[in-house]
């Protein structure tokens, strides 16, 4: 029953959940993930550039659309709803999972997407020990959204 909502000895690193999260947000796709899409000289010309490349298809279309949906229902109606922009949509999960057994602040959790005119980033937030997921890691994933998107 514990691992069903994410607890007990569910282990996940922020890096996994952001790589989930953008494959739901890619219909799918698990992208291999990189750090740098170009490198220039310092007079800007281009020296070497990287493209995206596929691992392969991690869930299918059908079901990548039915997680797209709930992950934007979360931002348009849910805990997430901090995530409202004109300058992208937004999708994603919020959660708050405990951690000791002393009953401390939880950890606060984001994981989702964003996305406007083709531009993409996928995004994990983990603040420890802080509380809810929509009160500490929302805000946490608005600040990248928005300065991705400026």
């Amino acid at each position: 029953m514990q691992t069903s909502i994410g607890q007990g000895n569910t282990l996940v690193t922020p890096y996994h959940m952001c790589l989930i999260a953008a494959a739901i947000a890619n219909d799918g796709a698990l992208m291999k993930p990189y750090l740098v899409d170009r490198i220039e000289n310092d007079s800007g010309t281009e020296i070497k550039s990287y493209e995206p490349v596929s691992y392969g298809l991690l869930i299918d279309k059908s079901e990548a659309a039915f997680l797209q949906d709930l992950m934007k229902a979360t931002v348009e109606e849910g805990t997430g709803s901090k995530l409202q922009s004109s300058n992208y949509t937004a999708a994603g999960k919020t959660g708050t999972a405990d951690f000791d057994s002393d009953h401390g602040k939880p950890h606060s959790w984001f994981v989702g997407y964003a996305e406007n005119d083709g531009k993409k980033i996928a995004v994990s937030v983990i603040v420890e020990a802080s509380g809810a997921g929509s009160k500490y890691a929302v805000p946490a994933a608005k600040k990248a959204f928005d300065a991705y998107f400026e």
